[in-house]
């Protein structure tokens, strides 16, 4: 019994095909053309089949390439289902068996696609099948079971209470076992003492199927009785995350949400050797999101590529470091969310043009904007609302103290020692913490910042360094800090900063670091 099966989206269904026709002794033929092209073996093995199974395909280009080649043995034989509207006069089934091959895929899981292949075999031999199994098309995922309540979900937990966050992702990966991000995602959840409530969806649903779409599952499973029992949602979906854009359920959740990305076109490696996410993820996964709502988007996942005999198909692979860096986010909005106001401390950066021409009036600069007086107005609204700060008078009073203390980077015209004069230090970072953090980077980024900017070292003077420590500039608030963004450059000459400044490749200097680390570890932001 042979059987070929060509799908074009949806790479995790590949190893379910193979490990259930590996049961059944099926001679199983499968390509995944955006990951493993058609090939001439292929080709033959179609012309051998006694089913074909078409799922559709992802391009205009993939279509053409695709039926260039196979559209006379397509044509030729008996049985052969399409699911796929653009290819679906080459199906050869009636509507009814139409009907239940398609509930068979998309139904999904091991049964369904072992007894999908039977099914279509069962047209030229006498064997048995069973009916596709009906499976939930969303629902909280656990390792043992799937829960269609939520109640009933937490009351697995003996601490019902803890803080929570919800994880949204692709059906696909739970029907076809592909969960190792999610697991992960699950695990590192567990560990800061809050309850994952993972959640698989089908995308935008569809009511008269009863297919409830991403707006349901985020009402039915983070919300009880109107109200979110979610902290925070971890999103692993691309592209839009609702489609009833007035629906006003995300208004309703008013929690952030995470974008988790998964690079479906690179492995770990690929991905840490290329310059950054690719310019198709980076509008699935990163753009069209947000335009929803989400926020602080960082890649958790790659593929990777797995063969297995003659069989070429992908798994998803997490990042671990990748995971733990966003689950640590997510951990400490949660945190803010429940701290007080008045023991909150926030840091407000001034953009400065003075990033190549040194000059005082740049401080602050945006076209069309007041963001002195903006700054001030934000202080006065943030005291409002309970935050322990004392605002300015106005713009002006602002950039006046700024100025009259020189709570800038050093420039060509003002000195670290003339900053120290005037008391326009807020903070500083010794040598040894510096050092520290320093080697704690990724060798790349060391061996970038070494190479453009020299090392810093201990009785030398540098940039914003006076030979033991690094000195932050600024002016306090109350809680509230106000600093002026550090230059691009250092000690560079106007023609020599301005051509680096815009320099993509340039790497930030050591104070760059050092400041950015002093507000989020020193100033503890």
């Amino acid at each position: 019994m042979k059987i070929s099966v060509l799908i074009g989206w949806n790479g995790s269904v590949i190893r379910t095909f193979i490990e259930e026709a590996k049961k059944t002794g099926i001679e199983l033929s499968i390509k995944y053309p955006r990951l493993d092209p058609i090939d001439e073996d292929f080709i033959q093995d179609l012309k051998k089949s006694d089913a074909i199974f078409i799922h559709h395909f992802s391009s205009e280009q993939l279509y053409s390439e695709i039926i260039d080649k196979i559209h006379e043995i397509l044509e030729g034989k008996e049985i052969v289902a399409v699911i796929d509207p653009v290819l679906s006069k080459y199906n050869k089934l009636d509507p009814i068996s139409t009907k239940k091959v398609i509930e068979y895929y998309n139904f999904g899981g091991t049964d369904n696609i072992r007894n999908l292949m039977l099914f279509l075999l069962s047209f030229k031999y006498n064997i048995k099948y069973e009916d596709p199994t009906p499976l939930p098309f969303s629902g909280i995922y656990t390792k043992d079971h799937v829960y269609l309540d939520l109640n009933k979900y937490l009351s697995n937990f003996s601490n019902p209470n803890l803080k929570k966050v919800g994880i949204l992702f692709y059906r696909s990966e739970w029907v076809d076992n592909d969960l190792e991000i999610v697991n992960k995602i699950i695990d590192k959840l567990s560990m800061k003492n809050i309850i994952p409530i993972p959640v698989f969806v089908q995308g935008f649903g569809d009511k008269s199927k009863n297919i409830d779409s991403n707006e349901d599952a985020i009402s039915k499973y983070f919300m009880l009785n109107g109200k979110p029992v979610v902290d925070a949602v971890i999103s692993l979906l691309s592209f839009s995350l609702i489609k009833d854009k007035d629906n006003g359920i995300l208004k309703k959740l008013n929690v952030p949400i995470f974008q988790g990305i998964i690079n479906y076109f690179k492995s770990e490696k690929e991905w840490n050797e290329s310059t950054g996410v690719d310019n198709i993820s980076t509008i699935m996964s990163v753009t069209i999101p947000e335009m929803d709502g989400t926020t602080q988007p960082i890649i958790v996942g790659t593929i990777e590529i797995q063969q297995l005999g003659k069989y070429r198909f992908r798994k998803l692979n997490g990042i671990d470091n990748q995971i733990d860096y966003l689950i640590e986010r997510v951990y400490r909005w949660i945190n803010l969310k429940y701290k007080p106001n008045s023991d909150k401390k926030i840091a407000i950066i001034l953009h400065s043009a003075s990033a190549y021409k040194d000059l005082e009036a740049n401080i602050g600069t945006a076209t069309g904007l007041d963001t002195l007086q903006t700054t001030v107005e934000i202080i006065n609204e943030l005291r409002k609302r309970g935050y322990r700060c004392i605002p300015p008078k106005d713009g002006e009073d602002l950039i006046n103290r700024i100025i009259g203390r020189k709570a800038i980077p050093e420039t060509k015209y003002t000195s670290l020692e003339e900053i120290l004069s005037k008391k326009g230090d807020a903070g500083y970072i010794t040598f040894q913490e510096y050092e520290k953090f320093f080697s704690s980077l990724p060798e790349l980024s060391k061996k970038l910042v070494i190479n453009t900017w020299g090392e810093i070292k201990h009785g030398e003077r540098n940039y914003m360094f006076d030979g033991t420590k690094f000195i932050i500039p600024g002016i306090f608030f109350g809680n509230i800090f106000v600093g002026v963004q550090p230059k691009r450059v250092t000690w560079q000459d106007d023609e020599n900063a301005i051509r680096l400044t815009h320099n993509s490749d340039l790497p930030v200097h050591h104070f760059w670091l050092a400041f950015y680390k002093w507000i989020n570890d020193n100033f503890d932001a």
